[in-house]
């Protein structure tokens, strides 16, 4: 167990560096080191290794994983003196002829096994006695060619690397290399079966491309067309698996490199240097480029038939489905290109221009065009008279994205897009591309400040990072690159709001980025990027108001009637964002614009009314809630007839949008409807509107609320009253008998489960009363009498009492913090003699017992509500001090306003549980702490159950010896059972309490003196009354006490010398017959035995 943990912990530790995995070059040699001195070698008698040798096996594989083999191989053994140990390459293959099972161990020892045979030496040396020269070299063969016929796994690659190198050294490639190749391609020839599931194909395709790439070229010239031959599959590899279409794909690539001849193109653009300053030094006009001349030997005969092939295989798989198998045709597509006379290669790039990147053409077409026009310019064989087109695509690939449902693809495309800016900005001259720049460095920013992907705006900050660095002639190059960098841009939303903004305000830079605002991102698809986009362009309205002014009418009106709800949403939501920045900004507004804005709730009404539970109707609705509320501070009083409610066009529709949002299904959208509404109401200043709008409150509204059929229904109301300006709620909602009473007391059983809907209504009167309560009215005693009112009546207090269980869980805990923070904001703000009346000290209990009760949540609400009333000031609170022991002084950080401080450090931890404790030693707070204890020890989860009970009893186990606080402790048990007889959830966790309790022992002050128990007497006198039933002159009465009373007995646990006497009371009573008549004398006396043996006679 022990070493599985430390192949766990180091493996676990190695991940951290997947993404880095050069930072392990430093000590990845001791690592390496130490881990193969763990490594014990096969005998000739052993068939499986060590559990510590499997475990370094297991390590090591993993660091290959993460390092990569090529860099593993090169922490190997592989000194001269290794390989020339005959032993040491013995026992090497030995143990891996024998590790066929254990999978990392074949897989080091397969990779052990290439470094060793990479050496130059002749393996002949070790085996001198064979017959067979190349006894070594087949042994090998053959042992790496079993790996093949397994189950397809990370060991095939390394077993064909090492047949590859094997075969092809320079004593066995005349030999062995032959029979090999043709056997693999007898065998991809003759293969039915076309997949993954081919062991048999799969291996020789590992094998073969190993061999293509290990091998030197007149050594493989000969054999290549055999290998063309056999791949019959290449033509239908569109119905092949990923894994098929990737290998073949690279063997196809590096056929082509066999056939074609090897040699350096001078007409390839030649600007290639890692130091900059070197670039910088030699000047444009030292740029080794030829145009006109080309290589003496470039008139070769190039093989035309075979070439055909393997560009139409490599072209194809450009365009294919997965990410791996284009990523290897784009590199196959620049190794091919580097061995192609001028016209050709010019050819090829027109050719993928041309195939790639048409409207009709899928996202994986783009991708894969993009990568090998990427790796084309970053070897340098795209040529100079290409790139208007290549810049052209580039524009097209920055934004691309193809609509799939509710979503798009295109994520990829934009990355090599990137790819491609990055490598154009490393191969050629500025000179070259000073026709480009702009559009390059605008298209960049735009990708780095606004695409969906963090991914995405990284590689857009980087490729315009290597362009300023290389090229130094972007517009505010530096600049702009020190707003945009790799970090900044991380965060979607600071990339949209400020850095946006900040870069705008570089002139070349503004209208591009309000042009793909207007025209890209505010009718994209992701509803998150809208609204982001809506508020970009109302900061740049501030800034950049001119240029957005101008595109109003163009871009932004055509879509407030637009069909598709995505596009009509970005409008609204755009043409809001835009004139509430103009107007912060003091811009003067075109009445006519107004008058058209105006119309767009009503025009939109329509659409959220019929469309309330399909997804293009919510988008409307939260649409038309941002509207509202930003123009109700932007659109003037004269455009907004608010006098004449009747209007059909503008003012109605503004309210009754307001109404019907804020009564939605979906949460977000009635907050932000709340939200509206506020602002709307805020117009109904003048005298007469607000009189009609109190008279819709009176009519409409409050009816609405108290007769409410759905739960959000009930919940909107709410939320609409809480919203109303502080004049009306005085004139409405503050007459009469408290206006939530009815809903919080659940009326009917429709709405007993709707604990949201209680708990908007608690939150709504904490607003209106706060809102009231801080303007002076003539009468400020409304408010008061109200909210006292509400308080005495309970409303709040019963609150806290909500239990309310549904298929959610415990609903009721949301209505009981409602009802906490409601107090805690509410209860500062009051006289000491308006305390009084609230009864302050019934809701300090409430909130004592929801401290110690058993979900985190509520328990942190509740001390949190705590700490803030005891610092309000507040002196009407009985036993103030030990309240503050508890839950100020003891806190780890000091209370300063924000529970942040210590709630996760202390209350959400069931060690709180020992401080609350403290509060059963209270005369006042002691019955409210154990109501909460008893929920707590009682329940189901194990550790709050456990913390909870040694907690009580810790401080129970302090006053064990003292009968005053032990029968005060008792008799609040017993109160708690008596006030919740019928609630199962308070009897079931206090019967498990008490059951900890009689095991905890902690009543031996009863035990002392168990006579002084007027409890036990009372069992006593019980008893007594049993045994006279027995003497009863009625038969049915005699039989029920006797069997009722050996139930009891037989039920009991005794000590060892009460068994006896236990024994004859039952044999007693069963042996009697209690229905017998006329044998009074009989059954009296055996009565009297029963009474004599239970000591009560």
């Amino acid at each position: 167990m022990l070493i599985h943990w430390k192949c766990f912990r180091f493996v676990t530790l190695l991940d951290i560096y997947q993404e880095q995995p050069v930072l392990l070059d430093c000590c990845l040699g001791e690592i390496v080191s130490r881990l193969l001195s763990y490594i014990d070698f096969l005998r000739e008698n052993e068939t499986k290794f060590s559990g510590l040798s499997s475990a370094a096996f297991q390590l090591l594989s993993h660091i290959s994983k993460v390092r990569g083999y090529k860099s593993f191989l090169a922490f190997l053994p592989h000194e001269v003196s290794c390989a020339l140990s005959v032993t040491y390459l013995e026992r090497v293959l030995s143990s891996l002829e024998k590790a066929y099972e254990n999978f990392h161990a074949s897989y080091v020892l397969l990779l052990w096994m290439v470094i060793l045979c990479k050496n130059p030496f002749d393996l002949n040396r070790f085996a001198p006695n064979a017959e067979d020269p190349l006894y070594t070299d087949r042994r090998i063969i053959r042992i790496a060619h079993s790996y093949l016929s397994r189950p397809v796994d990370k060991c095939h690659p390394v077993a064909a690397l090492l047949l590859a190198v094997t075969a092809c050294r320079a004593e066995a490639c005349s030999t062995l290399l032959p029979s090999l190749v043709k056997n693999s391609a007898e065998v991809l020839q003759n293969s039915e079966e076309k997949s993954s599931n081919n062991v048999q194909l799969i291996g020789n395709l590992y094998l073969l491309v190993a061999v293509l790439k290990q091998g030197q070229r007149k050594d493989l010239l000969n054999l290549a067309p055999l290998i063309l031959q056999s791949l019959n599959l290449a033509h239908q590899i569109e119905g092949t698996d990923f894994l098929v279409k990737k290998l073949v794909t690279k063997l196809v690539q590096r056929l082509g490199m066999v056939f074609l001849k090897p040699k350096v193109a001078l007409w390839r653009y030649n600007r290639g240097n890692r130091v900059l300053s070197f670039n910088q030094s030699t000047g444009d006009c030292n740029a080794d480029v030829v145009t006109g001349e080309l290589d003496a030997d470039e008139d070769y005969d190039i093989p035309q038939k075979e070439l055909e092939f393997v560009m139409d295989v490599i072209l194809k798989s450009l365009r294919d489905c997965d990410t791996a198998v284009r990523w290897s045709a784009a590199k196959g597509v620049g190794r091919v290109a580097s061995r192609l006379p001028k016209n050709l290669a010019e050819d090829v790039v027109r050719s993928i221009l041309a195939s790639n990147f048409d409207e009709v053409s899928g996202h994986a077409a783009w991708h894969g065009g993009c990568l090998a026009i990427a790796e084309l310019a970053r070897r340098g064989y795209l040529t100079v008279d290409l790139l208007p087109d290549v810049i052209e695509v580039l524009k097209k690939a920055l934004t691309y994205e193809e609509p799939q449902g509710r979503h798009a693809l295109g994520a990829n495309v934009r990355d090599a897009a990137c790819y491609i800016a990055w490598a154009l900005a490393r191969a050629f001259r500025p000179l070259d591309l000073v026709h480009f720049m702009e559009d390059i460095a605008t298209s960049l920013v735009c990708v780095a400040l606004f695409d969906r992907e963090t991914n995405v705006r990284r590689a857009a900050s980087a490729a315009f990072q290597e362009n300023v660095g290389r090229h130094g002639s972007f517009p505010n190059g530096i600049d702009v690159l020190t707003r945009i960098d790799f970090f900044a841009v991380s965060q979607r939303s600071r990339a949209y709001i400020d850095i946006a903004c900040e870069v705008a305000r570089f002139s070349p830079y503004a209208w591009p980025i309000v042009k793909h605002l207007l025209f890209k991102k505010i009718i994209h698809w992701d509803e998150n990027l809208r609204l982001l986009a809506a508020e970009s362009l109302c900061r740049l309205a501030q800034t950049q108001g001119s240029l957005i002014v101008d595109q109003i009418s163009s871009a932004v009106i055509p879509l407030l009637n637009h069909k598709i709800p995505v596009c009509r949403q970005g409008g609204i939501l755009a043409l809001s964002g835009i004139l509430f920045g103009l107007n912060a900004h003091g811009y003067r507004l075109d009445s006519l614009l107004l008058e058209r804005t105006v119309l767009v709730p009503a025009e939109s009404y329509s659409v959220c009314e019929k469309k309330r539970r399909i997804a293009g109707g919510a988008l409307i609705r939260r649409a038309v809630n941002t509207f509202i509320h930003l123009m109700s501070s932007v659109i003037p009083l004269s455009l907004i007839p608010v006098r004449k409610i009747i209007n059909k066009y503008i003012a109605e529709h503004w309210l009754k949008s307001v109404e019907l949002n804020i009564v939605d299904e979906n949460e977000d959208i009635r907050q932000n409807a709340s939200v509206a509404a506020s602002s709307f109401f805020s117009l109904f200043t003048k005298p007469e509107d607000a009189g009609k709008l109190a008279l819709r409150v009176k009519q409409c509204y409050l009816p609405k609320l108290l007769n409410a059929d759905t739960e959000c229904f009930c919940q909107g109301i709410a939320l609409l009253l809480s919203s109303l300006p502080a004049n009306i709620l005085l004139e409405t909602c503050l007459s009469g008998k408290p206006l939530f009473e009815d809903i919080t007391e659940a009326r009917s059983n429709l709405d007993k489960l709707w604990a949201f809907g209680r708990q908007s209504c608690i939150e709504a009167m904490t607003k209106i009363a706060l809102r009231v309560g801080v303007v002076r009215f003539p009468e400020p005693n409304a408010l008061i009498d109200w909210w006292v009112s509400s308080v005495s009546k309970k409303d709040l207090l019963n609150a806290m009492d909500d239990y309310t269980i549904s298929r959610q869980g415990d609903v009721g805990r949301f209505l009981r913090e409602s009802s906490m923070r409601s107090l805690a904001l509410v209860l500062p703000t009051l006289t000491d003699i308006e305390l009084q009346r609230v009864k302050t000290n019934a809701a300090i209990y409430r909130i004592v017992q929801q401290s110690c009760e058993k979900i985190d949540a509520v328990r942190v609400c509740a001390a949190d509500v705590m700490c803030s009333l005891l610092c309000s000031g507040m002196d009407h609170i009985v036993e103030r001090e030990i309240l503050f022991d508890v839950y100020l002084r003891n806190a780890p950080y000091d209370y300063k306003g924000d529970s942040a401080l210590y709630r996760y450090d202390d209350w959400r931890l069931k060690s709180c549980f020992s401080r609350l404790a403290v509060l059963l030693t209270s005369s006042h707070y002691a019955y409210s702490a154990l109501s909460g204890f008893v929920i707590s020890a009682g329940g189901l989860t194990e550790s709050t159950r456990r913390n909870a009970a040694d907690a009580v009893f810790t401080v129970v186990a302090q006053y064990r010896d003292s009968e005053q606080f032990m029968e005060k402790f008792l008799h609040n048990i017993s109160l708690i059972f008596v006030q919740h007889t019928y609630e199962r959830r308070v009897v079931l966790p206090l019967l498990c309490f008490l059951d900890q309790l009689f095991n905890a022992q902690l009543l031996t002050c009863f035990e002392a003196n168990p006579d002084s128990s007027s409890s036990l007497t009372k069992i006593v006198n019980f008893v007594v009354r049993v045994i006279r039933a027995l003497r009863c002159p009625y038969p049915l009465l005699r039989s029920n006490a006797a069997e009722q009373l050996y139930e009891c007995l037989a039920a009991e646990c005794v000590l060892e010398d009460e068994m006896g006497r236990r024994e004859k009371i039952l044999d007693l009573l069963a042996s009697t017959n209690w229905q017998v008549e006329d044998k009074e004398d009989v059954l009296f006396k055996i009565s009297d035995s029963v009474a004599h043996l239970l000591n009560v006679s």
